[in-house]
């Protein structure tokens, strides 16, 4: 069992899969951050099973740069976004772990207004900030009308919705380690090497709110989403849209619980199959009177709909029994939290 004890301060966590192209200017935004010296701060760089050489352009980059944090290096070979987030978690010195795509770039004071904000209120479980679209020219000719499906613009949703976007978000480690001491695991796993799954930062949200703590968004918290040019086209966002439609239906078995229905999960499961093959057929149906080729905006948003009522199927398809099971541990862990409350 991990400790509930930790020292006030900021893990700062890169989780990286093959991120040689991308850490140096990451870690130069981190390198420029102006944090007080009463702060105690860490950077964690978890290689999730990297190939090349994010790693040692990583520990050239940093020995060369002016700072008094120092960079650790933490293997986990699993591959899935959330296994490097999870293996985070158990090895960051202190309390609030904020977690750092390797694309994202921190305004100056980031980890500064986040130890003042988390410290200023103990009942904030998730703390997300606002992404600021940075594509890297020159520019996709969509890049403008398509920006909205990457990490971009405040998150107006978090207090209504329950979750923000894991791109540099912060969790507080006493929550979300007293979650794993119960025995809760994740259903998705995130991105997995160059699979777009997606969805685990959402779960972790929800997860922490149905245990009574607060997910809240702050535009204090600013940084730029850069956006490499393999990443500008149809065919990413195509991938990316099918794993959203896929990692949106193993979350069901959380949604049960905002929805407050008398319904089994079994029965819902049912109905939302039904409801997936309706939908996936009027995409199907539709997408035969769009020529694919077409490269209009409209006519490939029209495919990033299909990708994700395919998903949305496929997954309803395959994971119906484990989605069932997942809700019922869900709901042993609220009650059991609930009667020792």
């Amino acid at each position: 069992m991990l400790s509930l004890h930790n020292k006030t301060g900021v893990s700062l966590v890169i989780c990286c899969f093959n991120s040689e192209n991308r850490i140096s200017k990451t870690l130069q935004f981190i390198a420029a951050q102006r944090v007080p010296e009463h702060i105690d701060w860490e950077i964690l760089l978890i290689d999730n099973a990297c190939t090349d050489a994010t790693v040692d352009i990583a520990i050239d980059m940093w020995n060369n740069v002016k700072s008094n944090c120092n960079l650790k290096v933490i293997t986990e070979m699993q591959p899935g976004l959330s296994f490097a987030r999870k293996t985070a978690i158990k090895e960051a010195q202190f309390e609030y772990i904020l977690f750092c795509d390797d694309d994202n770039w921190l305004h100056p004071e980031y980890v500064f207004n986040v130890y003042t904000i988390m410290s200023k209120d103990t009942t904030i479980a998730v703390l997300g900030g606002c992404g600021v679209f940075e594509p890297e020219k020159p520019l996709w000719k969509y890049s403008s009308f398509f920006q909205k499906y990457y990490v971009n613009g405040a998150q107006t949703w978090a207090k209504s919705e329950h979750w923000v976007y894991g791109a540099s978000a912060t969790i507080r480690k006493t929550v979300i380690q007293e979650l794993y001491d119960n025995g809760w695991e994740q259903i998705t796993t995130g991105r997995k090497k160059t699979k777009l799954s997606a969805g685990e930062d959402v779960e972790i949200c929800f997860m922490c709110y149905l245990m009574g703590h607060k997910i809240v968004y702050d535009d204090r918290l600013t940084f730029k989403h850069f956006v490499p040019k393999s990443r500008q086209n149809i065919n990413y966002l195509k991938r990316v849209n099918y794993g959203i439609g896929y990692s949106h239906v193993l979350l069901n078995c959380y949604y049960m619980f905002f929805s407050l229905t008398n319904t089994t999960i079994e029965r819902n499961l049912r109905q939302w199959l039904f409801k997936a093959s309706i939908n996936f057929m009027k995409a199907f149906v539709l997408s035969l009177f769009k020529v694919f080729t077409n490269e209009s905006a409209e006519a490939q948003k029209e495919q990033l709909t299909f990708q994700r009522n395919y998903g949305s199927f496929i997954s309803l398809l395959n994971n119906r029994r484990k989605i069932a099971e997942h809700y019922h541990i869900i709901n042993g862990l609220i009650r059991k939290t609930s009667f020792e409350r």
